[in-house]
């Protein structure tokens, strides 16, 4: 199964208009079964309503690092919300045992800077796998019939 090749000589023609019509109806088709991901904060919205609205709390209704870090966001000089350097510390360490790559290394040898660089990169990539295996999904049911057993599971993966 060939897809996106160069055109041959005997390949149909069809006219841009009307390619481009087929592709906006292929496009609403796809993006209506593609999974939504939630979408990242713009920089004039307040953080802590993106935390509230996107992470699960626990029992007491408190996550203590996005706590310490609320604090800092709406005072970040009043001396009682500082947070301190063994906090820092123990935050950075925390997200490097949740990072593959810096797992394996001793926490003393990897810097913060570093730390929170590889975790952006994790992330990206794993927004990357994301967007590849929907792709791969939507091709997968576009090639299958429209109403068997794996079209639907294939559409309650994209969901």
């Amino acid at each position: 199964m060939e897809c996106c090749g160069r055109p041959n000589r005997s390949d149909t023609h069809v006219p841009k208009e009307e390619e481009a019509k087929i592709e906006e109806e292929t496009r609403e088709y796809f993006d209506g079964l593609a999974p939504k991901r939630h979408t990242k904060p713009q920089r004039s919205e307040h953080s802590s309503k993106y935390v509230d609205d996107h992470t699960v709390v626990s029992n007491n209704g408190a996550i203590p690092e996005y706590v310490v870090f609320q604090q800092l966001e709406h005072d970040p000089q009043s001396g009682a919300t500082r947070i301190s350097d063994d906090q820092i510390a123990d935050l950075v360490s925390k997200l490097q045992r949740l990072i593959p790559e810096l797992r394996t290394r001793p926490s003393d040898k990897v810097s913060a800077s570093k730390v929170l660089q590889e975790t952006c990169n994790y992330i990206r990539n794993l927004h990357r796998e994301v967007d590849d295996l929907s792709d791969r999904l939507s091709e997968l049911l576009a090639s299958t019939d429209g109403n068997s057993d794996e079209a639907a599971i294939i559409r309650s993966l994209l969901m």
